[in-house]
């Protein structure tokens, strides 16, 4: 008669089963690969009991007649699907069953070879990853952390391999638990993995049945008194002498725990103690007692038991792993039975609705789908922001914003090259006379060019000799310029010619503002002259910058083209429907060209008082090569003032706006600033869509609340300085406005999103 000691490779049993290799061995058998010679040398495997004595051969045999039993009743359910996750058996040698006083022989079953590994062995395999190999997949590193809403799983098993073995596990103890049997040492040691990726359970030894009460307290008394179980994957009440259904939910639990975080649970055990220093030495046992609601099922033992840290643990793993799966675990290894899932048909429940919500989540194609949902997301937030803005919806603040980017951009201080005679507005009317004494005084200083931006009506004082002098002056002096007013075109505004009249050329000056009457823009000509009485072509401004800069004005400046040459620069005309401007209500916007006004600063050039011109000797360098502007400087509370993006504390005068925009078109021609223009319609629509984007990506990756938060406001500071970096030094007025308000609705509509994907997984 063959002992245990006796097997070897080599060694046949029962004149049938050759002994290829040691597949594995536990508390109380060994399981052994063997070749069946009867069978043409098929593979199968044996489990041996690796002992003589009557209870461990008993128990081998009970294993045996309990996989027996489901295998008989799978028979009667041909198309069952629960067989695939019980491992098949044969033959039990020898079928007679020893008495107690016999001489026990060899015990051993034969069952089907599975080929494959058990989970614990492919869960550390997996665990332990090469730091080279993940320095060659960094591409592949970034990918998954920018792709799954969740770190990768520490044991580097897909949620999709997650997601099939919690469905097949669940399925599996519904299954035992429909035919009264608890489980009672679900492990990854007893868990088989095929090579197709599906689970079976190998191991029967520990079962207890529950159809007879006075068994099942047997042989819950048995099994505690012998105590072969896994620490950590048992439940607190099985080691306490009490078997449960619930105890299979636990162990469940800490399987699941194990393949998602490659450690044991007596590993996090340790890492607890080494992090909290936590003293677990001694527990303090925690009496529970079942009420009798439920004392018929569960047999209303009363049990103590001493605490594990499964609650304690959940800080380590609980924000790693999507929320539904996180509350699936923190349920199942709950301390309390009571306080875990109801029954197998809950569990099973919820463990199928959480698979299907990781493989949508993780699955082959969810990466892509999941992308598809967020490029949804950020097109129906882009249209829906162009749309109200096309409908002049947002004009308002996006000027608002115009205005505080204005503002807080640096001071690029006053400009050297402009000097205004400022008339005080004491003297409502400047007359001829006083405006020859000007002309006359300058022209012993040498100015550059001299500009009169003051409208000359017919209601000036004036009389014969000082109209005559003062259009010689101007005559015999080609650095010396006049404007006009154009009348509106719906003749609202009047026109006003430059009187006396003057053979020299002329700019017009027509201020045209915003809806909350602030000048962003200037005309810099008409494409279809009105007919009035002004006949400037051009702006005065654009005029005035031609001199100074000594460059020569277009030939036929009412072109249809929509540029402007101008030294370095090239203008663009604004439209509307360009940037901000989007209602059509807006004036100024047929048959004109113009630009943005790009104030430098709130002090823009020097100001000297026409008394101090007429009455004292100013030294020469003051004026010599300067660009000089006749008008008025000072500002008067009474009066009718000019409000600006710099706030209603800042108010400028028409020689103070039109002094801002010679500034800028001599500085844009010289090349030493850049042309201040609002985006283009593709240029807006690239960022708003692209912001958009990452706004719903960031809103559907984050899970945290505080981590959305803190993602959401740094994208927000982002695209403010984004907008404010454009706008100084490239001249780029973005959509700032729009970009933010889609970004912030294609951010909480990811979040709302997968908020109701989750609570529709709960539903199911």
């Amino acid at each position: 008669m063959l002992k245990v000691t006796d097997l070897k490779i080599g060694v046949t049993l029962e004149a049938r089963y050759k002994l290829i290799q040691k597949l594995g061995e536990g508390g109380t058998a060994v399981i052994w690969e063997v070749e069946d010679l009867e069978a043409n040398g098929d593979r199968k495997a044996i489990k041996v009991c690796n002992s003589h004595a009557f209870k461990a051969v008993m128990l081998l045999r009970q294993e045996f007649s309990t996989i027996q039993r489901l295998q008989k009743d799978l028979e009667k359910e041909p198309k069952s699907e629960q067989a695939k996750y019980i491992v098949q058996v044969e033959t039990l040698y020898p079928l007679k069953k020893p008495h107690q006083d016999d001489r026990i022989p060899l015990h051993f079953f034969v069952m089907e070879r599975i080929v494959g590994c058990t989970l614990e062995s492919l869960i550390l395999k997996s665990a332990q990853i090469d730091q080279q190999a993940k320095r060659k997949n960094l591409w592949r590193s970034l990918y998954r952390f920018c792709f799954y809403r969740y770190p990768f799983l520490r044991s580097q098993i897909p949620y999709s391999q997650i997601a099939n073995w919690l469905a097949q596990l669940t399925e599996a103890l519904q299954y035992l638990h429909s035919r009264h049997i608890i489980y009672c040492d679900l492990k990854p040691a007893n868990i088989m993995i095929t090579n197709d990726g599906n689970i079976k359970l190998i191991d029967f030894g520990a079962v207890i049945l529950t159809e007879d009460k006075n068994t099942y307290q047997r042989e819950v008394a048995t099994r505690s008194a012998q105590g072969g179980f896994t620490f950590g994957y048992v439940a607190p009440e099985q080691m306490c002498g009490q078997a449960l259904p619930q105890s299979d939910f636990y162990s469940l639990g800490q399987t699941l725990l194990f393949a998602l975080t490659g450690l044991p649970p007596s590993e996090i055990s340790v890492r607890i103690q080494q992090d909290k220093q936590l003293d677990i030495s001694n527990p303090k046992p925690k009496k529970v007692v079942l009420p009798a609601s439920r004392a018929e099922p569960l047999l209303g033992f009363g049990f103590n038991y001493a605490e594990p840290l499964s609650k304690q643990s959940s800080h380590y793993w609980r924000s790693q792993f999507p929320s539904e799966l996180s509350n699936f675990l923190l349920k199942a290894i709950n301390d309390d039975p009571l306080q875990r899932h109801r029954d197998v048909e809950d569990l099973s429940k919820e463990g199928k609705s959480i698979a299907k919500s990781l493989r949508s989540q993780f699955g082959e194609r969810a990466v892509l789908t999941q992308m598809l949902v967020v490029a949804g997301i950020a097109a129906i937030a882009t249209a829906s922001t162009l749309g109200l803005r096309s409908a002049g919806v947002l004009q308002t603040w996006e000027l608002q914003a115009y205005d505080q980017i204005v503002r807080m951009r640096p001071d690029r201080g006053a400009d050297p090259r402009l000097l205004i005679i400022d008339v005080p507005r004491e003297i409502r009317v400047i007359s001829d006379q006083l405006l020859v004494d000007i002309l006359s005084r300058l022209k012993k200083y040498h100015p550059r060019v001299i500009g009169i931006p003051l409208i000359r009506d017919q209601e000036r004082p004036t009389t014969l000799d000082s109209a005559i002098k003062l259009q010689k002056i101007i005559q015999k002096n080609p650095n010396i310029f006049g404007m006009c007013v154009h009348s509106d075109s719906d003749g609202k505004r009047p026109t006003y010619p430059f009187l006396p009249k003057i053979t020299t050329p002329i700019g017009f000056i027509n201020s045209h503002e915003d809806p909350d009457k602030s000048p962003r823009r200037h005309l810099l000509m008409y494409r279809e002259m009105p007919l009035d009485q002004c006949p400037a072509n051009i702006s005065f401004a654009l005029l005035i910058a031609h001199q100074y800069l000594q460059i020569p004005s277009q030939d036929n400046p009412q072109m249809l083209s929509k540029t402007y040459r101008l030294g370095k620069a090239t203008f663009h005309s604004l439209e509307l429907g360009q940037g901000a401007y989007q209602d059509r209500t807006i004036d100024y916007f047929e048959n004109v060209f113009q630009i943005m006004i790009d104030y430098r600063s709130p002090n823009i050039d020097e100001v000297i008082p026409v008394s101090n011109l007429l009455e004292a000797d100013l030294p020469l360098e003051k004026f010599r090569d300067r660009l000089v502007l006749i008008g008025r400087a000072s500002i008067n509370r009474d009066a009718t003032n000019i409000k600006t993006p710099y706030g209603s504390n800042v108010e400028f005068s028409d020689t103070q706006i039109t002094s801002q925009i010679i500034s800028q078109l001599i500085n844009v021609a010289e090349g030493k600033q850049p042309i201040l223009s609002p985006a283009t319609f593709v240029i807006d629509l690239s960022w708003i869509l692209i912001l958009s984007s990452l706004s719903a990506f960031l809103g559907w990756r984050i899970t945290l609340r505080t981590g959305q938060f803190i993602v959401m406001l740094s994208l927000l500071i982002f695209i403010y300085l984004a907008c404010f970096y454009l706008f100084i030094f490239q001249g780029l007025w973005l959509g700032l406005v729009p970009m933010i308000i889609s970004s912030v609705v294609a951010n909480l509509s990811a979040i709302t999103y997968t908020k109701y994907q989750y609570k529709l997984m709960e539903r199911m």
